[in-house]
């Protein structure tokens, strides 16, 4: 675990170490990534969101790929906690969907198997979730983009 020193310029972050467990693909920056406790249940293992996992909150969303991609099998560095400049998200107007992202925005996982993050609902079934990621940039609807925020997946 890397934890930033504390300093007055630099927003702290939390750095983990991870495996690239997806067989598909590289992971790369901008990425959300959630354990993978179905092929490797080892702590270490991250793989691409599944909607199972989506649709009942997220609770294995691990965090965000940061400072560089991470081929298949190889080891990296996740980002768990802090502010973030490149978060993969888009919004959509399905079960979670809200329209477009605005800033301040609560948002985790989406619900289908991708790598982005998405709105949390305010009503229904998905009112009582909790944002993993707060949205610091604004996202218009369908179009996945990276933007700023603050991930908090500790």
């Amino acid at each position: 675990m890397l934890i930033q020193r504390l300093n007055k310029t630099d927003p702290e972050t939390v750095l983990i170490c991870c495996k690239n467990t997806w067989a598909s693909a590289a992971l790369t920056v901008g990425m959300p990534v959630m354990w993978d406790y179905v092929t490797d249940a080892d702590g270490i293992g991250v793989t691409q969101q599944v909607a199972a996992a989506a649709g009942q909150g997220g609770n294995a969303f691990a965090g965000i790929i940061t400072t560089a991609s991470i081929a298949v099998g190889a080891y990296g560095l996740l980002q768990c906690y802090g502010h973030c400049a490149a978060i993969l998200a888009h919004s959509t107007t399905g079960a979670a969907g809200t329209g477009n992202i605005s800033k301040g925005q609560s948002l985790r996982p989406a619900i289908v198997a991708e790598f982005a993050m998405e709105p949390v609902a305010v009503s229904g079934t998905q009112a009582n979730l909790f944002g993993f990621v707060i949205a610091g940039e604004a996202a218009l609807l369908w179009t996945g983009t990276a933007i700023k925020g603050f991930v908090k997946a500790m």
